[in-house]
């Protein structure tokens, strides 16, 4: 089974991208789907919600964890010869070298923002200080997808073109 893991910060797209490679006949696993997520106080187990507005403050001193064993469990229940993964978490890292592919979409300041502030199916980032902290950590963190290996991609692109490419590089 090839597993090939989507990556991009919020808004970039990883979703849109996901719908769109499920309307080509894929298997797409949607980590914010699963419900093997969740908001962690920063260092500890302690689970708290989040409810849109919350604001920077609240972002910095908490992380996005997700029981990968979990999503490993959906991933192996698939049987599919091919499997996409999209999302973002803190602890993404760890697993990264399990997938067979990586991607990142990177998404300019302007193209974020935009998407932050016009998207009608998530709520995250919609508070102004939740959008300058996602501009903030979002170089920081396209870096250090690619020195790990991943390949990037333009999200301004269309989706239908990101999915051709990603197709065409996987030899699908």
């Amino acid at each position: 089974m090839k597993k090939i893991f989507i990556t991009g910060s919020s808004a970039s797209g990883k979703s849109t991208l996901g719908e769109q490679l499920k309307s080509r006949g894929y298997s797409v696993i949607d980590i914010d789907e699963t419900g093997s997520c969740a908001w962690h106080k920063n260092g500890t187990e302690e689970i708290e919600n989040y409810s849109p507005g919350l604001g920077r403050k609240w972002l910095e001193e908490h992380e996005w964890i997700c029981d990968y064993d979990k999503i490993w469990g959906e991933i192996e229940s698939t049987k599919s010869e091919v499997v996409f993964v999209v999302g973002i978490t803190t602890n993404q890292y760890s697993v990264l070298e399990k997938f067979d592919s990586v991607y990142l979409l990177t998404v300019d300041p302007d193209t974020l923002l935009h998407r932050l502030k016009n998207r009608t199916t998530n709520y995250f980032g919609k508070d102004e200080s939740e959008q300058e902290f996602l501009l903030d950590i979002n170089p920081r963190f396209e870096k250090r997808m690619i020195d790990l290996g991943a390949t990037a991609l333009d999200s301004s692109k269309p989706v239908e073109e990101l999915a051709d490419i990603i197709i065409q590089k996987e030899k699908l």
